[in-house]
């Protein structure tokens, strides 16, 4: 508190101190049975009622008010030691040094020091004979003795008082600053925490969430607060209570793993830490939730589990590649030279020679699993990409009535690739979209483009991927095809990776597939750690 604000509280006690003290003396006239004339006229209450007009109307300075107050409280013992001496006795001005003492300053207590000497040596002079009638004349000079001691003793005092007061006040503002910074501390890591906080009551009611609570979960603070967590998903009853029994027995629940709900209902991976929180008196009060989200932590180990599953496909891969394909040029020279010079076994040779070349493909796309080459990024336009790997479906693609539809305008866009690499990757997505297709349909093709990224968007009206497989299309040897590998789309994704871009399937059985591949234009993005 401010030295105004402390002036003005010590004026406010005083007004109500000289108030109480008329007030107790009009009391003890009553019950002594003495004259009146002392309260009427009533100049006590006059004087008090200019006192408050002065202090709530006029509103000067606390300053003035302070010394209004001194000086109308000796001037009031004056009017009543010079009108009825025989009642009023010489120690109340005394006592005006004792109230001065409540402003805790010395010029106050010094200023009512010297008015109370001066008005007994006044009154000494003045009229001796009334108001000291029981007293010597040597007396007086004790009278006045006393006053000074009194004066010494409050001065002392209020020193003592005020190095109290200072001191108490530093400490005030020491602890004040200390905890407005631990505040502050404690409000920056709750509200800038990566990690979702929570603090709930005993009966679970949100009291505080931060905003990556919002942002994981989706509920904002005004739909969340007051109400009972309502991330807990499918745990049962009996679970929630065991967890709540091991934190009212004092301990924390860290790394506890589990499963939450958002607001959209999905699921969600979790990793939660919970601590008590207690009072002042120890006693329990509400409970800290600390919840990591997991889902990136997770995906990253379903992408290590794929990439190990790729890394062994590539071992075996080479291994395959390396001990079958030697024997099977050999065996593709005699079958064609038995074909060329028998007509005889022509039928069989025929069929011998298809399954060679389809032995050959499947080692091809081993190979590409098992050896990716390395990207030669150039810049390239996707309308001639897209037209090198479309001329080589465009017979199949007429003689099963397959309608293929794009605008050649939207791929008017140069983008940085490998074109070798990208041109399998439509080739790719051309075989499967055709093969879904054996009695017709359509083929459209779209893309769309801003500054940093391009959009192609692939659709075709086939019989679509089985709903059990979409979830493991990029795992090697996963396919719904008799005759297909299941490495296609491996490599394709690996591709799309290796540029920085992204490939999304969605596939409703029996209505079509929609493939999106976005891929940035930007030079510096493909070429960022």
């Amino acid at each position: 508190m401010d030295k105004i604000s402390l002036l003005k509280k010590r004026n406010h006690l005083l007004l109500i101190l000289l108030t109480t003290f008329y007030l107790l003396d009009v009391v003890t006239l009553i019950l002594t049975g003495n004259d009146w004339d002392m309260v009427f006229p009533p100049v006590g209450v006059g004087v008090l009622a200019i006192l408050a007009f002065i202090s709530y109307v006029l509103k000067p300075s606390p300053q003035i008010i302070r010394w209004s107050y001194i000086f109308a409280y000796y001037a009031y013992m004056t009017y009543l030691l010079i009108e009825f001496p025989y009642l009023i006795n010489y120690l109340f001005l005394i006592f005006g040094i004792i109230i001065a003492t409540i402003y805790h300053d010395y010029v106050s207590i010094v200023v009512s020091g010297i008015i109370c000497i001066l008005l007994l040596s006044f009154f000494y002079f003045y009229n001796m004979e009334e108001i000291f009638s029981e007293v010597v004349a040597t007396d007086v000079i004790f009278f006045i003795l006393f006053s000074v001691l009194c004066l010494i003793f409050l001065l002392f005092y209020t020193r003592y008082a005020n190095h109290l007061w200072r001191t108490a006040y530093q400490n005030e503002q020491a602890t004040k600053k200390e905890l407005h910074t631990t505040q502050g501390y404690l409000q920056s890591f709750f509200q800038n925490n990566n990690d979702a906080m929570s603090i709930v009551d005993l009966d679970d009611h949100v009291i505080m969430i931060n905003p990556a609570f919002e942002q994981i979960y989706g509920w904002s603070e005004a739909e969340i607060l007051g109400k009972k967590l309502p991330v807990t998903g499918n745990k049962s009853i009996e679970h929630l209570e065991n967890v709540k029994k091991v934190l009212e027995s004092g301990q924390n629940i860290i790394g506890y793993q589990t499963q939450d709900i958002r607001k959209d209902g999905t699921l969600i991976d979790v990793e939660i830490n919970i601590s008590p929180i207690y009072d002042d008196h120890g006693k329990l009060m509400a409970f800290t939730h600390i919840v990591h989200d997991l889902s990136e932590q997770k995906t990253l180990d379903v992408m290590l589990r794929r990439s190990d599953k790729l890394a062994l496909a590539g071992e075996l891969a080479a291994t395959v590649a390396h001990e079958v394909r030697n024997p099977l040029t050999s065996l593709n020279g005699f079958v064609q030279l038995i074909h060329e010079q028998s007509h005889e076994f022509e039928p069989y040779t025929s069929i011998m020679m298809d399954e060679i070349h389809r032995i050959n493909e499947i080692l091809e796309e081993f190979l590409s699993l098992a050896k990716p080459n390395r990207e030669k990024f150039a810049l390239h336009t996707l309308d001639h990409l897209l037209k090198g790997a479309l001329h080589l479906f465009e017979k199949e693609c007429e003689s099963k009535g397959i309608v293929i539809q794009y605008n050649e305008a939207d791929f008017h866009i140069t983008i940085m690739c490998d074109s070798n690499q990208l041109k399998q990757v439509f080739i790719n997505l051309f075989k499967n979209a055709v093969e879904a297709m054996p009695n017709g349909g359509i083929l459209r093709l779209s893309a769309s483009h801003d500054q940093d990224e391009v959009d192609i968007k692939i659709e075709d009206t086939g019989i679509g991927i089985p709903r059990s497989l979409l979830n493991n299309l990029y795992k090697p040897f996963v396919t719904s095809k008799e005759s297909g590998t299941g490495l296609g789309l491996v490599v394709t994704q690996r591709i799309i990776h290796s540029h920085h871009g992204e490939l999304t399937i969605d596939s409703v059985e029996n209505s079509g597939t929609t493939i999106r591949i976005s891929l940035p234009l930007s030079y510096h993005k493909i070429f960022s750690p």
